[in-house]
């Protein structure tokens, strides 16, 4: 499996272990992951690396159940960007929707599947590489989803059931302290079910301009990416920091390698970081554009832009027209 995280996430391991007097830093050290890593949003780690810790923090740790206690330890910048747009969510149903839409950029460890049934508003875990799981990281990750949707609704959210595959520990009472008395084991699925009446809920908290940077136009942008290749990979991480300026450096530094590597891979598929930063900008302008949801100078800081005006001189180089003029034209 090649798949990665953002390194971020991986903190939540790191308080973990600590939480249980294991000396965090040590094996991290090891692993060739640095504390300076864990506040890094563009860099990405390997997942194997991870599950290799998770493991090691099984074998050392005396409480099969330990993972459970990954909600008490997470927080919202654990998930970079993601974390904060989730808190400034309006409902419970977009955080959600949000989280699902995004997950793939902090993890690629699974992904998350919605279902509005009669049973309640269904959480689907579809985890990556069933044979090698670790349990204490399936455990870690759906309860700190559970706890995301408790601190959102500033209420103590019991779900409807809660399903999963692995078999009953001898710890199962920790289970149901945390879930309730609804948890199954032995199951097909891991799932969670919450009560549909807490789904539209309105947030007290919620305040959707602050979550712009996660807005759904970087969703329907990303999805358009081919994940297997180094271009891919470029945009994406370009597209992660693209209101606070990235470069060229910054790119390469997320991707563990020099820039002369960056650059020489790029220089395989015909293209530059330049180039790659104006599609990039050209893609997401047309879209917040068509959405309208934004205006000209909500639009250009999103880009990176010092001002409206060298972003409307940039959109009208690049298509021709300016962006009042594709406006109408949508």
């Amino acid at each position: 499996m090649n798949a990665t995280i953002s390194a971020p996430t991986s903190k939540i391991l790191y308080k973990l272990m600590n939480k249980y007097h294991l000396d965090s830093e040590h094996f991290f050290n090891e692993a060739g992951i640095k504390q300076s890593d864990l506040t890094n949003a563009s860099k990405r780690i390997s997942y194997n690396t991870l599950r290799e810790l998770w493991e090691t923090a099984s074998r050392h740790i005396d409480d099969p159940c330990f993972g459970l206690r990954g909600s008490e330890v997470w927080h919202p910048s654990d998930l970079s960007a993601l974390g904060y747009a989730w808190l400034t969510s309006a409902t419970l149903r977009d955080a959600l929707e949000r989280f699902k839409n995004y997950l793939r950029i902090a993890t690629e460890f699974y992904q998350l599947e919605l279902k509005e049934t009669q049973a309640g508003y269904e959480l689907i875990f579809n985890f990556e590489d069933k044979e090698t799981l670790n349990i204490a990281q399936v455990d870690a990750s759906m309860a700190i989803v559970l706890e995301m949707c408790r601190v959102n609704l500033e209420q103590q959210i019991t779900p409807l059931s809660v399903a999963l595959i692995h078999s009953q520990p001898a710890c199962q009472h920790s289970y149901a302290s945390y879930y309730g008395h609804s948890v199954k084991f032995s199951q097909s699925v891991y799932k969670i079910i919450l009560p549909l009446k807490i789904i539209d809920t309105p947030l007290f908290n919620g305040a959707p301009d602050l979550a712009i940077l996660n807005d759904q136009a970087i969703v329907q942008y990303l999805q358009k990416l081919d994940d297997t290749d180094i271009v891919h990979q470029v945009k994406t991480i370009i597209t992660e920091h693209i209101c606070s300026g990235i470069s060229n450096e910054q790119v390469a530094k997320a991707l563990n390698m020099s820039e002369r590597t960056l650059n020489r891979h790029l220089n395989e598929h015909g293209i530059t970081f330049k180039e790659l930063l104006k599609d990039v900008r050209i893609n997401l302008s047309k879209l917040y554009i068509k959405k309208g949801q934004f205006n000209i100078t909500e639009i250009a800081f999103q880009l990176g832009f010092s001002d409206s005006s060298s972003f409307s001189r940039a959109f009208k180089h690049w298509t021709g027209t300016s962006p009042k003029g594709f406006q109408k034209k949508t």
